[in-house]
């Protein structure tokens, strides 16, 4: 592919990222009573969605390389040819650090442990090591595309530092302060995600549950409130997530694909079963029967007074 053709493929996913976290944003912000605690929920988010993006040591090289690069007047371009050798000094790397590191157990540890004294080492593997969508990319093109997504995010919780700022907030933020600000645990979101893909909805609705109940009680509530948080937190968890679809009959609340299933979702005030039948009435699904996968009808009931999800019915069709 020509490097101005790479050169496309990122501004379009930048954009597309770019434009999608900040309406979803904005809608935090909008519909706050107090703005300052709304700007602190959007540094939180933000946070998060760098914590999935840009949180692993690859892709702190590659975003230097991107700061680096740019300062020596070269482009985009330059970046994404570049990014494979990256990757591959990073392996190399890593798998130096493995070979370095024996796993010899002491016998102080062995005491402490109670492992027999005649064990001379472990295979241990360190859980929770985070590692980088670069490294598992084989095409340009698709360099191309996760490097403009990734830098809408820094972008972005660049401009929300400095409104922060600009309304009275802290002079310095670092990462830490930012994960702190928001009531959503990278545990949650990851919860949810998995919930998603096998779908175990029961599991799913009440992890939102929790998260809804977490929230700040100055926001207008509105059906949209609940569907457009939903959206926000699966978009941040790189999920083929649609609001407000157009058929020929109506409109959908949300669609959430996966590689097996579709989620076709619908929510209405108090009462799950209208949802549900609405979606059946309107036969929302005829858009998405000529894809190979499951179709998940959902029909979500949500309460103002409650400001919560209360009820949830679902259906597979076919």
């Amino acid at each position: 592919m020509k490097d101005i053709e790479l050169i496309k493929v990122y501004e379009e996913s930048y954009k597309i990222q770019f434009d999608d976290l900040f309406k979803s944003l904005d809608k935090i912000y909008i519909n706050a009573v107090d703005k300052q605690y709304a700007i602190k929920c959007q540094l939180g988010i933000i946070n998060f969605v760098g914590g999935f993006m840009v949180n692993s040591e690859l892709d702190k090289k590659i975003i230097k390389l991107f700061d680096h690069t740019m300062k020596l007047g070269g482009n985009i371009s330059d970046v994404i040819n570049t990014i494979p050798n990256t990757v591959n000094f990073h392996k190399q790397e890593k798998e130096l650090k493995t070979k370095d590191n024996n796993n010899d157990v002491t016998i102080v540890w062995k005491k402490i442990l109670g492992i027999p004294y005649k064990i001379e080492r472990i295979n241990a593997v360190i859980q929770g090591t985070i590692s980088s969508n670069f490294e598992h990319l084989k095409e340009k093109s698709e360099i191309a595309e996760h490097l403009g997504k990734q830098r809408a995010v820094v972008d972005l919780l660049e401009q929300i530092k400095v409104k922060f700022i600009g309304n009275g907030g802290l002079m310095e933020l670092d990462e830490k302060n930012g994960e702190n600000i928001l009531p959503v645990k990278f545990q949650t979101l990851n919860n949810l995600k998995e919930c998603i893909i096998r779908n175990d909805l029961a599991d799913f609705f009440k992890t939102l549950q929790s998260v809804f109940a977490s929230l700040s009680y100055d926001m207008k509530i509105t059906e949209g409130y609940f569907h457009s948080h939903i959206h926000f937190l699966l978009t941040l968890l790189d999920f083929d997530i649609h609001s407000e679809v157009e058929t020929n009959r109506g409109r959908i609340d949300s669609v959430i694909e996966t590689e097996n299933y579709i989620h076709i979702i619908e929510f209405k005030q108090n009462d799950s079963e209208i949802a549900l039948e609405q979606i059946l009435e309107k036969e929302y699904y005829q858009k998405y029967l000529t894809k190979n996968k499951i179709l998940i009808l959902v029909g979500v009931a949500v309460d103002k007074s409650q400001r919560n999800i209360i009820d949830w019915k679902m259906k597979s069709y076919g």
